[in-house]
């Protein structure tokens, strides 16, 4: 018994530690020349520095903060264009006029270099992704869907004698959904996206529809070409000549805010935005998670009572004898006394 209520608290610890970590999407539209405004938060202590990253698929550092000199650096093309408010390790980042090209992901992470491990250890900041359309973007499809519904991904290329093709999916770390074999044309789905897969046309034109999409399947998607060459031991990617999907899945209603205005963060979304799989509800799984751990506790030590008792009474047991020992009969009941 005492087993499963064990296994049971450490289901809960799990569950508790994945609510915590997951992460949510506040999609926010605006139009050229606009701005956004980047949080970044962490619990970690010690760190060295962090990135504020934009994907459009590809991943672009937007700005770089050293922890201990507190100095910012701008990547080109975003020079003059950002504004840092508060310090080291919680601030934010206004990002200001925003072109057309500038769509997609925008999310903080911290870093600290591993002296053992000999590389960098990434954090993600406790605040949500950033999905962000600027009005006109012509390198990008914008499609708001139900939960259930499907999305179809297109693939087309110019190049010639390749290996296959991935579709990927960026929320905002890049995962390969599907793999189509150039030779024979087979197609490998990932864990999560069996059976939810359906090709049409064949290689390298084709396809392919995504459906049964959940809140969480919101994210860039598109479709990448491959080829291995032997001369330089190396793997070529060309990205198809289809457009990047940013899907946003509904599902869930926007956070409620007190009247007045209010900054446009990541935590605080103002008109035109929507809370994805709001931060609200996480906290209320956290909430649940942890009730339940102490609950748990307070069975096991509940459980543990009678177990004791029977312990002291064996004791007792041992240590009194009926010739004179009555000191030794008096601190053992005063033990097990409960």
């Amino acid at each position: 018994m005492a087993e499963t209520w064990l296994r049971f608290v450490l289901l809960a610890l799990y569950l508790c530690t994945w609510a915590s970590g997951s992460t949510n999407i506040i999609f926010q539209k605006i139009k050229v020349g606009e701005s956004i405004t980047v949080s970044c938060s962490t619990a970690h202590i010690d760190l060295d520095g962090a990135y504020v990253y934009w994907s459009l698929p590809t991943n672009k550092v937007v700005v770089n903060v050293d922890a201990r000199s507190q100095k910012m650096t701008a990547d080109d093309g975003f020079k003059e264009r950002v504004k840092r408010t508060g310090s080291f390790p919680k601030f934010s980042f206004t990002i200001s006029t925003l072109a057309k090209e500038e769509s997609g992901l925008y999310w903080c992470e911290y870093h600290k270099f591993n002296e053992e491990t000999e590389r960098t250890d990434k954090f993600r900041s406790e605040g949500p992704i950033l999905m962000v359309l600027v009005e006109g973007s012509t390198n990008i499809i914008f499609q708001k869907i139900k939960v259930g519904e499907s999305i179809t991904v297109s693939c087309s290329t110019a190049h010639a004698d390749l290996d296959g093709a991935y579709v990927y999916w960026s929320r905002p770390t890049n995962k390969d959904v599907v793999y189509v074999d150039a030779e024979s044309q087979k197609v490998t789905e990932d864990d999560g996206f069996e059976g939810r897969v359906k090709k049409t046309g064949s290689f390298p034109k084709f396809s392919l529809t995504i459906s049964t999409l959940a809140k969480e399947d919101s994210g860039l998607y598109w479709c990448e070409y491959n080829k291995f060459k032997e001369e330089t031991r190396r793997l070529d990617k060309f990205q198809s000549e289809g457009l990047v999907l940013m899907v946003l899945v509904e599902g869930v209603e926007p956070n409620q805010h007190p009247t007045g205005e209010t900054p446009r963060t990541l935590l605080q979304p103002s008109k035109g935005e929507q809370n994805f799989s709001g931060e609200g509800m996480t906290m209320i799984i956290v909430g649940m998670c942890a009730g339940t751990i102490i609950l748990c506790c307070i069975v096991l030590s509940l459980m543990a009572v009678p177990k004791v008792k029977r312990l002291c009474e064996k004791g007792y047991q041992r240590e009194y004898h009926p010739h004179g020992h009555e000191s030794i009969y008096e601190d053992m009941r005063q033990n097990c006394s409960v």
